[in-house]
C-alpha cells in the first residue's frame, strides 16, 4: 500500500500506519506530496500529478491510502484520489480527521474510509483486498459498492494498548518527498533538530472550538478516548531515534 500525505511532511499518522503495516508483513511506501508554506496552500502542478503517478506505478501499490486532515485539502484530495484511480486503478482509501468527522463528503471520489484510530481497520482492509475477500464489512469504515451504495459500517473501539502503535521507521527506503520538480527518497523530518513524540492519543480537554470535543463524542462507548504510553516504550523509543535521527538536538 502507498500512504500519502498532504501538504504535511510532519504527518505522523502517516508515518505510524505505515509502521504498523510493515510490521505485519506489508510493504507500505510513505509519499509527503507537498508541504504547506506561510499560510498558502500552492494547487499541484501537472508535473507534481504526473511524478507523483510515475513513481507510484514503479512502486506498483495494490491500494492507495490519502490522509485528509482538514477540509481546506478536499479538492486537491479529490483531484489526487480521481487521477491516481484513473492511471493505476486500484482501490483508494481515505483516512484522517475530516473523513472521520465527515465521511459522506468523501464517498464520490473513494473505495473505502477509514475512521477513527487507523490501525487495525486499514491492516483488516488490506488483507482482505490482498486475498480478493469481500472487504465491505469492515468494522471502522465505510464501503462503496460496485453499485455504488455505500456501506456504512459501525466503529471500531479505539486502539487501548498503544504500545502496538507508536513507533516510527525513519531510515526505512520505501520514503518519497515531491514539492515542485523536486523528488527525495528519504524522510523529510530527518533535517530538522525538533525531534517530536507522542506520550499519549487522545486529549484530557474538552475545547468546544477543537475536533477533539466531536470526536470523543462519536467514540463515546468505544473505549477511553485519553490514553496514555508507558514510560518505558516512550524511553526506548529516544534511545531508538537517537540512533536514527542525527540532527536531534
Amino acid at each position: 500500500i502507498c500512504l500519502i500525505s498532504l501538504y504535511d511532511p510532519e504527518n505522523n499518522g502517516v508515518r505510524m500506519l505505515a509502521d504498523y503495516l510493515r510490521r505485519r508483513g506489508h510493504q507500505a511506501q510513505e509519499v509527503y506530496f507537498k508541504d504547506w508554506k506561510n499560510n498558502t496552500m500552492l494547487w499541484p502542478t501537472e508535473q507534481e500529478l504526473q511524478l507523483l503517478c510515475d513513481r507510484l506505478r514503479t512502486f506498483n501499490p495494490g491500494a492507495i491510502g490519502i490522509s485528509l486532515r482538514a477540509s481546506a485539502y478536499m479538492d486537491v484530495c479529490r483531484l489526487l484520489a480521481l487521477r491516481l484511480k484513473a492511471e493505476l486503478g486500484v482501490p483508494i482509501i481515505l483516512g484522517g480527521i475530516h473523513p472521520t468527522l465527515c465521511p459522506e463528503t468523501v464517498t464520490e471520489f473513494s473505495d473505502y474510509v477509514v475512521r477513527g484510530d487507523g490501525e487495525d481497520t486499514l491492516l483488516e482492509l488490506i488483507n482482505k483486498l490482498e486475498r480478493g475477500e469481500d472487504a465491505n464489512e469492515v468494522e471502522g469504515s465505510w464501503a462503496v459498492t460496485e453499485q455504488g451504495a455505500v456501506r456504512e459500517n459501525p466503529l471500531r473501539c479505539l486502539l487501548a494498548d498503544l504500545t502496538r502503535s507508536s513507533w516510527r521507521d525513519w531510515d526505512h527506503p520505501h520514503k518519497l518527498v515531491i514539492d515542485g520538480a523536486n523528488v527525495t527518497h528519504h524522510d523529510p523530518l530527518l533535517v530538522d533538530p525538533i525531534y517530536l513524540t507522542f506520550a499519549s492519543r487522545g486529549c484530557p480537554y474538552g475545547f468546544a472550538f477543537c475536533y477533539n470535543s466531536t470526536l470523543r463524542k462519536l467514540m463515546k462507548g468505544k473505549g477511553r478516548y485519553w490514553r496514555l504510553r508507558p514510560v518505558e516504550d516512550i524511553m526506548a523509543e529516544l534511545a531508538d531515534a537517537r540512533r536514527s535521527y542525527p540532527k536531534m538536538r
